[in-house]
């Protein structure tokens, strides 16, 4: 039963979902192939023939069960996705970024506006910007500088140094 439940095709979640749209009405499998879908379905709890009927199938409540755990995955992944970004990328996204703010009389620029400039480009979390700006720090492509107070630093990165709040970029 587990062997088959990770087997499932989109057309098995496809049916599910043609089923949770019809309700007790039913579905009639039409051909030999929908039959065979939905006996796969039916070994797994998922549908049940209507009563009174011998190809009408209908959703049981862990049919339905399943269903949403499958979307709501599916989102998750593509939420995921969403938050993956290539160092490339991100490197690329923090020169604009300083192009931005930066100027030749001003070559520091505070990190959260870098921050805010990349969040909003992308769909990383601020945890994954840190995680990304300080792997550019050690690799001494950029300079990251502390604040002399910390109440003045919001939105900085804290570390066992103090909160890193200012960004140079040493090489373009």
């Amino acid at each position: 039963m587990r062997a088959l439940q990770k087997s499932l095709t989109p057309v098995h979640t496809s049916l599910l979902t043609v089923l949770s749209i019809v309700g007790k009405k039913g579905y009639y499998a039409r051909t030999n192939e929908e039959l065979r879908l939905f006996q796969d379905l039916q070994s797994l709890d998922y549908v049940t023939l209507k009563k009174g009927t011998k190809k009408v199938f209908i959703l049981t409540e862990k049919g339905l069960k399943f269903l949403e755990e499958t979307q709501n995955n599916h989102v998750a992944e593509k939420k995921e996705k969403g938050r993956r970004i290539t160092k490339k990328r991100f490197w690329k996204l923090i020169k604009e970024a300083y192009q931005v703010y930066s100027s030749p009389m001003r070559p520091i620029v505070k990190i959260p506006l870098i921050r805010e400039y990349v969040l909003k480009k992308t769909q990383i979390t601020s945890e994954k910007f840190d995680t990304m700006l300080l792997q550019l720090f050690s690799e001494g492509v950029v300079e990251l500088q502390t604040s002399l107070n910390a109440q003045e630093a919001p939105g900085g990165i804290p570390t066992h140094n103090g909160i890193l709040y200012y960004l140079t970029i040493l090489e373009q």
